[in-house]
């Protein structure tokens, strides 16, 4: 058994190592005969497919201690404070966002769906009244960021948003140095439906550009964490990774945030635990 410790609580990995001797399978060969009544020795591929290195036994012996009544008790009271937090009137607009953001990026997202929705059901209604458009560099992070999170939960919103960045694009005067609104920006294109041009022919294609140039060049240790960030997303953008890993490799990423939340932060920790402990025991009944 494993535990990765993490401040106050840990995050809890089953662990069984078995040094197994891997097999390698031969190819089979067979005999065809063609019209001509000639013989042809055909050798078949293999897989090459390795056996698992979990028995039967090491499948059914899995315990989590994390998930039980006590977790879930307080995994609840943490629920309560993170909505608290989402429905203070003193956060801004782009902290809201960052919040649903780091939700939804910590797991715990589907606790709050209500909340989130209603949220975001208001800034969508307030941007269609304002028409809402990016024309500075400065707001080009929200403006990313609530992009992706309203297409993510359904809305219509136009690309269009994204015009006047387009045009500075296209004519080489687009000025900023914020990595955070570029790969938030990056992240925004990879929401693109087939008639959206202007996000995966200019905007997705600048945005990789400036990544790139972003992680080649030289960083202090202030911009380290930035640099990390910026290459994990070139790997591959959220929108496309598998959200239970994404979740583990975010849980660490957020805890060395200068402005991380503790309540998040414990009740992501707590959640992703009892989460897993479900899997075990899924996949327990699953090999009786």
């Amino acid at each position: 058994m494993a535990t990765f410790c993490m401040s106050s609580a840990p995050i809890y990995i089953n662990g069984f190592t078995s040094y197994v001797r891997l097999r390698r399978f031969a190819r089979k060969s067979m005999t065809k005969r063609t019209s001509d009544d000639v013989s042809v020795d055909l050798c078949r591929r293999s897989g090459n497919y390795q056996p698992s290195p979990w028995d039967h036994h090491s499948l059914l012996a899995i315990t989590n201690k994390y998930a039980n009544e006590k977790e879930v008790i307080t995994r609840d009271v943490l629920k309560k404070k993170v909505k608290k937090i989402l429905a203070a009137d003193i956060i801004t607009h782009l902290e809201q966002l960052e919040l649903i953001d780091d939700l939804q990026k910590l797991g715990i997202s589907h606790h709050f769906e209500l909340e989130i929705k209603d949220i975001l059901t208001d800034f969508h209604h307030i941007n269609e009244i304002n028409l809402w458009k990016c024309d500075k560099e400065e707001d080009l992070h929200a403006t990313a960021l609530e992009f992706r999170l309203l297409r993510q939960y359904g809305f219509d919103i136009s690309e269009d948003v994204f015009d006047v960045i387009v045009e500075k694009i296209e004519s080489d005067t687009f000025k900023s140095d914020d990595i955070e609104s570029i790969i938030t920006l990056y992240e925004a294109s990879y929401l693109s439906t087939k008639s959206d041009t202007k996000l995966y022919q200019v905007i997705r294609p600048f945005a990789i550009e400036q990544l790139r140039e972003y992680v080649n060049s030289d960083h202090d240790n202030e911009t380290y964490k930035s640099r990390e960030k910026a290459i994990h997303a070139l790997e591959m953008p959220y929108h496309w990774r598998m959200r239970r890993l994404e979740t583990r490799w975010y849980i660490d990423a957020y805890e060395k945030k200068h402005d991380m939340n503790l309540a998040l932060m414990e009740l992501a920790k707590i959640d992703f635990n009892i989460i897993q402990g479900s899997y075990q025991e899924e996949l327990k009944y699953a090999t009786r």
